[in-house]
């Protein structure tokens, strides 16, 4: 039988409400656990680091995961702050994935994107406030000027490379 411990990790409320959102929970309960094979969650069973005693109680984001087989000599867990900063790089990026796959499916099917970003919300169980939406639509637009200049890159070297050298 799989042993399972916690570890904390400081996220803020936007974060929260999307995983919440995009990994729904079975029931109501004090932490939140991702799926067992996903990379995530891999992240976590590496970087948490094994503890004699049980770290301080606080009210930040708790999650679950399985022990994996080589950390079962411990019974608590905890994050490092270089273990922190790499796990939420990691879930910035899955929600960059997710975000910017969501959002720029519904442009392409011609929603504007006030109605997108909505959309997102709703889809993801996130509150829509105002510090929500601007952070979402400046994420994505800035996501998209990125792939425009890389897409303008690509088609430069393509010009530089088909033209004749100078003679």
């Amino acid at each position: 039988m799989a042993q399972f411990a916690t570890v904390e990790l400081p996220l803020g409320q936007f974060m929260i409400q999307f995983l919440r959102g995009a990994f729904p929970q079975p029931r109501k309960i004090p932490f939140f656990q991702f799926p067992k094979s996903h990379d995530i969650e891999s992240a976590i069973q590496i970087l948490a680091k094994g503890v004699e005693g049980p770290a301080e109680e606080s009210k930040e984001f708790k999650i679950q995961f399985s022990v994996p087989l080589w950390k079962t000599d411990y019974k608590h867990f905890t994050l490092t702050e270089k273990s922190i900063q790499i796990l939420k790089r990691r879930i910035k990026n899955y929600y960059g994935i997710v975000a910017h796959d969501f959002l720029s499916q519904r442009r392409n099917e011609g929603y504007e994107i006030k109605d997108c970003i909505y959309l997102f919300f709703a889809k993801y169980e996130i509150e829509p406030t105002d510090t929500n939406y601007e952070r979402v639509k400046k994420d994505f637009d800035r996501w998209r000027n990125r792939q425009a200049a890389k897409k303008y890159r690509k088609n430069q070297q393509k010009k530089n490379r088909n033209c004749p050298p100078p003679a």
